[in-house]
């Protein structure tokens, strides 16, 4: 997606059509070439086709050689995998409710912490000589820790309570105080367990100038949904830009409250009187406290300078 406009100058999709087979014609070599999906670390059997049914009382032999003459039987799926297939369809439910762009790897990078997640309980378990339980509410935890990281590396302008408002239509508690003080202690047991750090898939920008990238993606996209125009988005940055100048530290602080703040005051003094922080903050489900503060953490000791 263009950082300036917001327009989408690339879109990819998997190919979900059947897969095709190649018979060798005479004098070729004997063999069946076979070309499908590729695997996603997005599901549980990497994409192979393994599927969960439940399983018949009476399955004998005689039912087990039917389902292999009709070519419906496929890989039986273990209880141990079970919990892993439903965190793979409750993120997959999550992202559809985001509308997430999936031509990018968000998938792919959630799906690659859950399963490190998992593989790392039950390793542990094992080596105290204890039965690995992962309970719902983990496996709710664990993927909503995923996505915020997932989202993060592609720096997307997706909020965080907009997250936990996506989520709250699969998870009834994710946008109570308890359940995000859970999430987070999910997170420090990630980093404990060292696989919440997921390598950017080009080169990172470090330091501040990361911090004002990620906060741009919220700043155009304010502009967009607020109808302002997108050339507000030079000074807005250039305002941020001067406010990390004086030292004041922008990573304490909410991406999207900042941005929020900045456009708020930058649409203001450009002459857009009906920008308030009411609406500025309704744009990424925040609170006018939440920006009010930002707001004035951000002009705090800093002199502007309006021409006439």
């Amino acid at each position: 997606m263009c950082a300036e406009t917001g327009a989408v100058i690339a879109d990819a999709s998997l190919d979900d059509r059947p897969e095709w087979r190649y018979y060798p014609s005479k004098g070729e070599k004997k063999g069946l070439e076979r070309s499908s999906k590729p695997l996603s670390f997005a599901q549980h059997d990497g994409g192979i086709g393994a599927e969960l049914r439940a399983r018949k009382r009476k399955f004998g032999s005689l039912s087990r050689a039917r389902l292999l003459r009709k070519k419906r039987y496929k890989a039986p799926v273990g209880r141990r995998d079970v919990p892993l297939i439903d965190a793979f369809m409750l993120m997959h439910r999550i992202v559809g409710g985001l509308n997430l762009p999936r031509s990018q790897s968000i998938l792919e990078i959630a799906g690659t912490i859950v399963r490190k997640y998992f593989e790392e309980r039950r390793r542990r378990g094992e080596e105290a000589n204890k039965t690995t339980i992962i309970s719902s509410r983990e496996r709710a935890a664990v993927v909503i820790a995923a996505l915020k990281k997932a989202i993060s590396l592609h720096n997307l302008p997706i909020g965080e309570n907009e997250l936990y408002e996506a989520a709250s239509v699969e998870i009834p508690e994710a946008n109570t105080p308890e359940f995000r003080n859970y999430v987070w202690k999910i997170m420090m047991r990630m980093n404990e367990f060292g696989i919440y750090s997921v390598p950017r898939g080009r080169a990172p920008v470090s330091g501040i100038k990361a911090r004002l990238a990620r906060i741009e993606g919220y700043v155009v996209r304010l502009l967009v949904e607020l109808g302002l125009p997108l050339n507000l988005r030079v000074p807005t940055m250039k305002f941020l830009e001067a406010v990390a100048r004086t030292g004041k530290s922008l990573w304490g602080r909410r991406p999207e409250a900042v941005a929020a703040a900045a456009v708020y005051l930058i649409a203001r003094l450009n002459g857009y009187e009906h920008v308030t922080q009411k609406l500025v903050a309704s744009v990424y489900n925040l609170s006018e406290a939440n920006v009010r503060k930002t707001f004035r953490y951000l002009i705090e000791d800093i002199v502007i300078i309006v021409g006439v």
